[in-house]
Formats: structure tokens, sequence, C-alpha cells
């Protein structure tokens, strides 16, 4: 099933698998055989999985899902996880619901608290390191 999904969302996308080669840099030799069954669809590396959902356009679970690495209860625990992560972000983000505080530590204090919401709004937009 996921050879059958990878070709399919190929084709979906257009994509020869030589296109495909040079958008992941995963050799076409690789990916032929992963279309064909060849290949275990249930121990690619995870890199595999990554350049391939960002390539075709659909998330990771859904090619996890694919390949039998996840299932729908799997999938919806994880929904609900990143769900009320969002949630917890969110709330620390706003600034007119949280207000920062340090938390002394001995010699040092805890500066985590002290980024107004920072780190958080960073999180939620997907952005990179926070300085």
């Amino acid at each position: 099933m996921f050879g059958e999904e990878i070709r399919k969302l190929r084709k979906a996308n257009g994509l020869t698998l030589i296109q495909l080669e040079e958008l992941t840099g995963i050799s076409h030799s690789y990916l032929s055989q992963l279309e064909r069954g060849e290949r275990g669809n249930k121990n690619p590396p995870t890199e595999i999985f990554s350049k391939l959902a960002k390539t075709l356009k659909v998330s990771k679970l859904h090619l996890y899902r694919a390949a039998g690495l996840l299932d729908e209860a799997d999938i919806l625990a994880l929904l609900d996880e990143n769900k009320r992560l969002r949630e917890s972000l969110e709330y620390y983000a706003d600034t007119k619901l949280y207000e920062p505080y340090c938390i002394p530590m001995g010699d040092y204090a805890s500066d985590v608290t002290e980024d107004n919401g920072e780190i958080a709004r960073k999180a939620l937009q997907g952005g990179g390191e926070v300085k």
C-alpha cells in the first residue's frame, strides 16, 4: 500500500521518478523499488518520509499511515496531543493572559519565563531559534 500511495502521489503531482529524485535527493532506483513494494515499507529512514512528504505535499502522518506504521487511533491521539500543545502555547504567547515571572534557582534565575511569550509565539509560527 505504501508504494502504491507514493506512486499515486507522485503522479498526482505530475512527477516522474527522475524528477522526484531531483527534488528529494532519493535515488530513482530506490524510489522505484519503494513503489513496487520491493523495499521494506516499514523501515525506511525517517528522512525518507520527511523528504517525500514535503515534495509530495502531504503530511508525514499520511505516509506513516500508508506504510502501516500508524493506525487511525495513533493519528487521532497525535492530533489531540498537538491540539493541547497548541492551546498551551497560545496561552503563553498571549501576554494578556500570562504574566511572565522569574523562578530563583540558587545563584541562577530561570529566564524561560521571562521571554514575554516570545518562545511560544515562535513555536506557533513554526519559527526557528529564539535569541
